[in-house]
């Protein structure tokens, strides 16, 4: 049904450039699927730590990285600390 009618709507979009904007908007709000909203942003990706997609291979490496990484002062400003601030729900 929503590719039936984004494809009618192709040649109305292509036709009339200056609402191309206003489609797109629409397009986007609408029919593409918002996978993750949250820590002010939205994207419509999957996750690294959805279950579906991969959540033992991402919360291996996190922890590996917590673990074993060597932050340096040059690691814009990236240090343990607010690595587990930033992460330490996810994993």
């Amino acid at each position: 049904m929503r590719k039936k009618l984004v494809d009618s709507l192709k040649p109305i979009y292509y036709k009339f450039p200056s609402l191309q904007p206003y489609m797109a908007f629409i397009h986007r709000k609408f029919f593409i699927p918002t996978k993750f909203s949250g820590w002010g942003m939205k994207t419509v990706h999957e996750l690294p730590w959805n279950v579906k997609y991969g959540e033992e291979i991402f919360l291996k490496a996190s922890s590996d990285i917590k673990k074993s990484f060597e932050f340096s002062k040059n690691a814009a400003q990236v240090d343990l600390n607010t690595l587990m601030n930033y992460c330490g729900e996810i994993g």
